[in-house]
């Protein structure tokens, strides 16, 4: 074999380790918080570990295969973005291979978000923790660039609306109404009347016979719609449906003490919470994320030159809206709200 071959084999089998080492580093942050708080050294890491596109690329294979990641990668970023410069060589270089990684999770979220009615046709699972992960990644870029930001809301909300409108199935609608309990009070601050009318669709859900809905999402609808009549301030609640959520969520915590999960994460707090929802289990097979997230990722490198984002008008507005069938709840369209400071 020649030099020349030689280095190529050994660049590749180098590559390849590089990548195994970052697999083995993400499962292991996703082990670490099912018990808490992931400790700050291990995003450090993961941020030294491998170059940014890898990460990028990486995190966003997680989160369309392993619902937990939907929190995951929004704090990894997170964390990335609030590294502070210290003014020397290697921190200044951190600081501008972290804007890469961001900025290429950004340009993979607004792809799939293009690519959206194929991923749902692929796996109801990867698209709802696709939507996920974007109702979680936007505060985080709100952070970054409130003006970068914007370019999420409208693909937020229309996601929301595929799940709660589109031919929903049971586990669509138990995912939007954990959504939309747990983040709904600032979904309506950034656009009132779109809120109104997913509630317009919970109820049409509810009270249809169209799709057969388990006890636990009709409590879950229940409870978003309730929390959206009353605002989402507990103070508003009269005692009695005080009462029954206490009293409900106190018997199916003892049902389910082995799960160690909350059905109404807000129950006895002041304010609305910003984390700790209640989700199906979307184990999206590594099969499925091939034939569909992974493809998705040639036509990604073409919006990254250098790891700074170039974008069309048709990457932030989404393709046209096609002609809904039947199977979607009859609701009138809301007009867009103005952002709001949140």
């Amino acid at each position: 074999m020649s030099t020349t071959g030689l280095a190529e084999a050994a660049a590749a089998a180098e590559k390849d380790e590089a990548e195994d080492r970052l697999r083995k580093l993400l499962s292991s942050i996703g082990q670490l918080s099912e018990h808490g708080e992931v400790p700050a050294y291990a995003f450090a890491t993961l941020i030294s570990s491998a170059p940014p596109q890898a990460i990028a690329e990486h995190l966003h294979q997680r989160w369309l295969s392993d619902s937990h990641f939907a929190k995951i990668a929004p704090k990894i970023i997170s964390h990335m973005s609030t590294v502070q410069l210290i003014n020397n060589r290697f921190t200044h270089k951190q600081h501008l291979q972290n804007v890469k990684v961001y900025s290429q999770v950004l340009s993979l979220v607004l792809r799939d978000y293009n690519l959206r009615d194929e991923i749902r046709i692929q796996s109801r699972g990867m698209f709802r923790n696709y939507v996920r992960t974007l109702i979680e990644l936007y505060p985080v870029y709100r952070q970054i660039d409130k003006t970068l930001s914007a370019c999420l809301v409208d693909p937020l909300f229309r996601c929301l609306q595929m799940l709660s409108e589109e031919k929903p199935d049971n586990n669509d609608m138990l995912c939007f109404a954990n959504l939309f309990a747990e983040f709904g009070q600032k979904l309506y601050q950034l656009n009132p009347s779109e809120c109104d009318r997913m509630v317009l669709a919970c109820r049409y859900w509810l009270c249809s016979n169209r799709i057969p809905l388990e006890e636990e999402t009709r409590r879950l609808l229940m409870n978003a719609m309730d929390l959206w009549t009353y605002s989402w301030d507990l103070k508003l609640f009269p005692d009695c449906l005080r009462r029954y959520y206490e009293e409900t969520e106190a018997e199916i915590q003892r049902q389910r003490q082995q799960f160690g999960s909350s059905v109404f994460p807000w129950i006895n707090r002041d304010n609305f919470p910003s984390s700790g929802f209640v989700m199906s289990d979307d184990s999206v097979s590594s099969s499925q994320l091939t034939n569909c997230a992974l493809n998705s990722i040639s036509q990604h490198s073409n919006a990254i030159i250098n790891g700074h984002l170039h974008f069309g008008k048709s990457d932030l507005r989404g393709n046209p809206k096609k002609e809904r069938g039947k199977g979607t709840a009859p609701v009138g369209r809301g007009q867009s709200g103005k952002e709001s400071t949140i």
